[in-house]
């Protein structure tokens, strides 16, 4: 399906606003978690983990509004997000953080390459990889390339049946 560059920009800021709305809710898991922590580990998660995230979300912020500036279009409006409840604990909340900043990258990754393949002429069918072991960028890319995504574990059959019903064979 061909489509214009002005459509490919905007799904790409699409892309980019989730992305940067994953790094949001990492951040917001960081500081939830950074309280509940003695102050010898909380400095370690903020030297560590909190500080990289922080700088990501600023980069990929500021990409995002000077991008849809330079094209005309609308930025985003990014909102503060919230983590979760504190009985999750601060491992919680870390592994939260560390799971919105994994689909952050995986979803945006994988919509650049389908870009890529489909403006080479390619017919992508179905999509595999790392993105399989984040189910929030699983979603997120769904939800913005309508592509399936399949696990290529096993046997492969799930990725073989994707396959089938994105070519509308019968199974």
């Amino acid at each position: 399906m061909a489509f214009t560059n002005t459509e490919g920009r905007q799904e790409l800021l699409y892309a980019l606003a989730g992305a940067v709305d994953h790094l949001a809710l990492a951040l917001a898991a960081l500081g939830d978690a950074y309280e509940q922590l003695d102050d010898a580990t909380a400095d370690r998660l903020e030297a560590d983990l909190f500080g990289p995230v922080q700088a990501a979300y600023g980069r990929a912020k500021r990409t995002h509004v000077q991008f849809a500036d330079r094209h005309g279009q609308p930025a985003a409006i990014f909102a503060p997000r919230t983590a979760g409840v504190p009985s999750t604990g601060a491992k919680g909340f870390v592994e939260a953080a560390v799971g919105a900043t994994r689909a952050a990258d995986s979803a945006l990754a994988a919509l650049y390459a389908l870009d890529r393949m489909q403006s080479m002429g390619h017919n992508v069918i179905a999509v595999t990889g790392a993105i399989t072991s984040s189910p929030l960028a699983v979603r997120e890319f769904q939800r913005h390339s309508g592509v399936p995504v399949a696990h290529s574990t096993g046997n492969g059959e799930e990725l073989g049946e994707a396959a089938c019903r994105q070519l509308q064979l019968a199974i």
